[in-house]
């Protein structure tokens, strides 16, 4: 068997062709191939009409390609009948972890997607920081959002605030590699769509407002030695949820890093309000007696 990931790679000049895939198959061998939907499409008539001259004829020898195969439509989100399986497997008590926080947290995309995209979006950030070329400001900016959502921020995250809040995590060596990264070509870097799937920050329905990738939030989150949440992060989470329904998680929050007098300054102003859960999340507290 021939699998081909991302048949599109293989649709160029000099790749596979009709004369190849026969021979393929009269050789007995089963082609498998993958293709996201959007670059299908760049090889249908329609596409075609609409290029020039030049790129419509090295399409449509991929075209003649995908003429001869037999497409199995898959779709990104699974179906009911396929979570009824995942809920069924994760009830075994020696169940795949991995499935088991794609189940929770995919979000709008799809668990394979989730699976599949999110280990590498998560090693690219921790190595592009140390890359002689890497993205020091763009790595930067997605901790920013990646601590925020731990401090129990959930909501869209303006680009600007992301971009003040990058310099708590620059260190004097990042300096010389900063001149050659602008804080537009990072905005750029972060949020750029990678494997089909999503960016490091995923786009909102907010005009130029952010919340990072919640596998890199899940991971960070989980690691042995979790980074602590610098000040200036935590004071942003509350300038952020002043007044909104984030005062509660972020309070909560601060209490589980320990943050007590800023889980009380959270929890102190809904409870004046007469929010009783935040009465009893102020319970603790001495000044509250």
């Amino acid at each position: 068997m021939l699998w081909l990931d991302d048949l599109d790679r293989f649709l160029l000049p000099g790749g596979l062709d009709q004369g190849m895939l026969s021979a393929l198959l009269e050789q007995r061998v089963v082609v498998m191939a993958t293709m996201r939907s959007e670059m299908y499409g760049n090889y249908s008539e329609r596409a075609l009409r609409g290029m020039d001259a030049d790129m419509a004829s090295v399409r449509r020898l991929g075209s003649r390609v995908l003429n001869l195969i037999e497409p199995l439509v898959l779709d990104r989100q699974w179906s009911e009948t396929e979570m009824g399986r995942l809920r069924a497997h994760l009830a075994n008590p020696n169940s795949d972890n991995r499935l088991t926080d794609a189940a929770h947290h995919h979000g709008v995309h799809g668990i394979a997607e989730y699976l599949a995209a999110g280990p590498k979006l998560l090693e690219e950030f921790l190595t592009t920081r140390r890359q002689p070329k890497g993205h020091p400001r763009g790595a930067a900016l997605v901790q920013a959002a990646i601590d925020l959502a731990r401090a129990g921020i959930s909501t869209p995250l303006p680009a600007k605030t992301l971009l003040d809040l990058s310099t708590c995590y620059l260190s004097a060596g990042d300096a010389s590699r900063l001149q050659a990264e602008s804080p537009e070509q990072a905005l750029v870097w972060a949020t750029e769509t990678q494997f089909g799937v999503a960016g490091m920050l995923v786009a909102t329905d907010t005009t130029e407002a952010w919340r990072p990738f919640d596998y890199l939030v899940d991971a960070v989150a989980s690691a042995i030695e979790a980074t602590t949440i610098p000040d200036e992060v935590w004071e942003a989470a509350v300038t952020h949820a002043n007044g909104g329904s984030e005062l509660l998680p972020v309070g909560r929050s601060a209490f589980r890093f320990g943050r007590l007098v800023l889980a009380e300054r959270c929890f102190s102003p809904l409870a004046a309000r007469g929010n009783h859960v935040a009465m009893h999340d102020l319970e603790p507290f001495p000044s509250c007696c």
